[in-house]
């Protein structure tokens, strides 16, 4: 009765459209999606994880509900975490052994200006991102600032115990809880502000329990993630210069899902990294600017009781320099780079491995004041004596009043060795964790990834608030690597206990294409904000291991945002999303063998968020209530994760 009362509650508020949306694509820059500070301060927010359910035509997958892997409109399959990561300016290459986890930035959402998002290829700093970007911007210190904020969450249809019993109990689900701290001064030229976040989340539900009781145990400090990060940013800013240093360092210990196994290593995994970039004017129709970056990735050792580790330290560096001229309507980039990864293993008979890469990259752009815009890349890689090359074409062309079309195309040919992906360094001799109980087999060579990108976005502002934008995407994939998963079911008396086991076969010169068609509707008013976005994919001359990579990708999507602000301070807010049904045809065997406890299909899904926010005194105090998955859908979006329900959140930010 209780669900039921929450659902009609729910549709009469979409019905009336009291609620909360999201920002539209920019209407100057169809592809592109701005998330302004105000919506994202009342969007339901409180991992930056939760950003993925914004961001149009991107699919966000998890086995545990911390650590989401993506996809950007079709542009990679989620399990390789393609997309790039930019903060303030500075590149964060976070990807290691296939995942990227977008809740080790030491930021909360709250602390966000403004987040852009590249849905279509696009350069950035002499490099093709090909597979989708998302840049966050935080706020700049004005004086002395100060932040505190908590978040905690519960599922209401049991809510606690909060603290660790017996698997056979009802429900223990519990989210966080998490932590945000800030302190920082900034003026209009020079500023500095800290950082320090903590969160957990817990394992507390089966099927995730299982595999973990089985093979760590259930003592307190082992049955739930802990993340904690620490970041310091400082900026300059003169009359011909801008310089910007970021330093910072995240520890997450980790139950880490490794692919080819079906299960998790417990990981304690160390990060400190350090960064900085800046543009100098050398006269006035030239600039030149930098960026350097150094990051070290540590899966190490979290007590377990088969002291069972990663072993992996890995070394990241990165340097680039560019020259922008600038002369009427055309502008030119130079830019030069040298990427170098580092890795120490001992679980590998090369025990130390280096791989360099180099790229030098011409932009040309012409910009007519009608709001024509040509833009034309071409990228040379050089990396272990093979040489790649990239392309990028784009169009931004205005037809008519208030209409515009942009056609972008893009191509790339890189050299072979991948070191973003596990299944390269397996190639190499790398031996995973538990890989004498699972069969592995490497990809018996490498080859060349080539992709092929066309996308026609059009947009319409007919005024009024409105605008609309559409359009259709086509991607050819061939080369490349990636693996055709199995996973069968075991459950003797022994320590894999309630485990999946998985085998794995890597390929390479894989093919496959993917069509999509999209479309996004927004309208504000001063009161009123709503947004609706839908995109169907379909992915097509795929072999098995393209197959198995798409499919868990729904075909359909759709997301409606509305918004109602009656009041300054004072918002309502729903997000809406359904999805159709996704297949996991190497999760058969385990499916019938637990008979759907790991299924190897997924349903459809309707969800429902609802959350009200509120500041107070000026804005010193901010107060979000949330309620996610309303309907109280058993939703989950990989076979292997624990179905979530309905949960009650509740957020605070002070601010000084």
């Amino acid at each position: 009765m209780r669900h039921t009362a929450l659902g009609l509650l729910a549709a009469g508020l979409l019905a009336a459209g009291v609620g909360h949306a999201q920002p539209s694509p920019s209407p100057g820059r169809p592809g592109v999606q701005v998330l302004r500070a105000d919506d994202l301060a009342r969007a339901g927010l409180v991992r930056l994880s939760d950003l993925f359910a914004l961001l149009d035509g991107w699919y966000a997958l998890s086995t545990d509900g911390f650590s989401w892997r993506a996809s950007a409109g079709g542009l990679a399959p989620a399990h390789t975490a393609r997309w790039q990561l930019y903060v303030d300016g500075h590149r964060v290459d976070a990807t290691v052994l296939d995942v990227q986890n977008l809740n080790l930035v030491p930021l909360h959402p709250s602390q966000l200006d403004s987040v852009v998002v590249h849905h279509v290829p696009t350069v950035i700093d002499g490099r093709l991102a090909g597979a989708g970007v998302i840049h966050l911007y935080s706020h700049r210190p004005d004086g002395l600032a100060a932040r505190a904020g908590m978040m905690l969450g519960n599922e209401i249809d049991d809510p606690g115990p909060y603290a660790f019993t017996d698997p056979d109990a009802r429900n223990v689900d519990r989210v966080g809880p998490g932590y945000v701290a800030s302190l920082g001064y900034g003026t209009a030229t020079a500023g500095v502000e800290a950082t320090y976040r903590q969160d957990y989340q817990h394992v507390t539900r089966r099927p995730l329990w299982d595999r973990v009781f089985g093979v760590y145990g259930r003592p307190h400090p082992l049955n739930r993630v802990m993340q904690q990060s620490l970041g310091v940013q400082a900026y300059a800013t003169g009359s011909r210069s801008r310089h910007r240093l970021q330093v910072g360092y995240t520890r997450f210990r980790d139950y880490r899902f490794l692919d080819p196994l079906g299960f998790e290593i417990a990981t304690d995994h160390r990060t400190p990294f350090a960064g900085g970039h800046g543009t100098l004017a050398l006269g006035r129709a030239t600039t030149l600017s930098y960026r350097v970056g150094y990051r070290r990735e540590r899966l190490g050792e979290w007590k377990n009781r088969v002291d069972h580790t990663f072993d992996w330290v890995e070394g990241r560096g990165h340097a680039s320099v560019a020259l922008r001229y600038r002369r009427g309507v055309l502008a030119s980039t130079s830019t030069l780079g040298l990427d170098r990864r580092v890795v120490r293993t001992g679980r590998a008979s090369f025990g130390t491995a280096r791989l360099h890469t180099g790229h030098l990259a011409q932009e040309v752009e012409v910009r007519q004041p009608s709001g024509l815009l040509l833009r034309g890349a071409v990228i040379g890689l050089l990396q272990a004596r093979e040489a790649g090359l990239e392309a990028l074409a784009v169009a931004h062309v205005p037809v008519a009043a208030r209409r515009q079309v942009r056609l972008t195309v893009s191509h790339s040919d890189r050299p072979a060795a991948d070191p973003d992906r596990l299944g390269y360094w397996l190639y190499r001799g790398y031996q995973v964790p538990w890989a004498e109980r699972t069969a592995i087999t490497p990809a018996p060579s490498l080859s060349r990834p080539r992709t092929t990108t066309l996308d026609l976005t059009g947009s319409y502002a007919p005024g009024g608030g409105w605008l609309i934008e559409a359009g259709p995407a086509w991607r050819s994939f061939a080369g490349g690597l990636d693996a055709v998963y199995t996973f069968g079911f075991v459950d003797p008396d022994d320590i894999f206990r309630g485990r999946t086991l998985g085998t794995a076969v890597y390929r390479s010169h894989l093919r496959g294409q993917v069509w999509r068609g999209h479309v996004a509707v927004t309208h504000r008013t001063a009161v009123w904000r709503r947004h609706l976005a839908y995109a169907w994919q379909r992915h097509t001359a795929a072999d098995a291991a393209a197959v198995a990579g798409w499919a868990g990708q729904p075909e359909h999507l759709l997301r409606v945002h509305i918004g109602y602000d009656p009041v300054p301070r004072f918002s309502l807010n729903a997000r809406l999303q359904v999805q159709s049904a996704t297949a996991w045809p190497g999760y058969a065997a385990a499916d019938a063998a637990t008979d759907g406890v790991y299924p190897d299909r997924l349903p459809p899904y309707a969800l429902l968020d609802l959350s009200a926010w509120k500041a107070f005194g000026g804005g010193v105090l901010e107060v979000m209530l949330l309620l996610r998955n309303a309907l109280n859908a058993p939703y989950r979006t990989h076979p292997a994760a624990p179905e979530t329900r309905l949960t009650f959140f509740v957020q605070a930010q002070l601010r000084l």
